[in-house]
């Protein structure tokens, strides 16, 4: 009876060793209209068909995409069993791919050209182009930018009590100062104050 009992045991084992087991991938392409990507098996380096990408956020026309290029390291899990359908489960960091750093403990997101968001830990939003200009949104209700601001709309503030930016520039504009004349005098400040 044991030799029966070896040998279920035995072909137990042979089918667990047929089962796909979850495996670290390489990217080897990405086609982004699918979300889908060919990755090679590793150590082995066998080419897989095309499987899913999983991401947290999906939704039809919205969601959270972020492509994978060739090279990404991604870990892959057999669907069922099956290794010759899994899904790609996430992307895993390693000595030639590093986690982007934030500072503070801040959660961070940056692109490959370097432009960065981060979520920082005292209820900031800082974004960052790679030339170094950065948008800063602070937990007490204020937007401070480093850099140069250009806008293709108008401007107003104090919820448009003032009118727009483009109202203060048309009437600076069309304003005069009659009996002005050649020399050295200058206008007083109450001859041209805007209220």
């Amino acid at each position: 009876m044991q030799s029966f009992w070896d040998a279920v045991a035995r072909r137990a084992a042979q089918m667990d060793a047929q089962r796909g087991q979850p495996r670290f991938a390489t990217v080897a392409s990405y086609d982004p209209n699918t979300g889908a990507a060919q990755v090679l098996i590793q150590p082995e380096g066998v080419l897989s068909g095309w499987l899913p990408v999983l991401s947290h956020s999906v939704g039809a026309g919205w969601g959270m995409h972020v492509p994978l290029a060739a090279g990404d390291q991604v870990f892959v899990i057999p669907h069922e069993g099956n290794a010759d359908h899994g899904v790609v489960v996430g992307g895993g960091f390693c000595a030639v791919a590093r986690p982007p750093h934030g500072t503070g403990g801040a959660a961070v997101r940056r692109s490959s050209a370097g432009a960065v968001i981060q979520l920082q830990t005292n209820g900031q939003a800082v974004i960052r182009d790679p030339s170094g200009t950065t948008l800063t949104f602070t937990n007490d209700g204020n937007l401070v930018l480093q850099g140069n601001l250009h806008v293709s709309g108008d401007i107003t503030d104090r919820n448009g009590a003032y009118g727009a930016l483009n109202d203060l520039r048309d009437a600076y504009n069309a304003h005069e100062h009659g009996d002005v004349q050649n020399g050295v005098g200058k206008t007083s400040t109450t001859d041209h104050a805007v209220t």
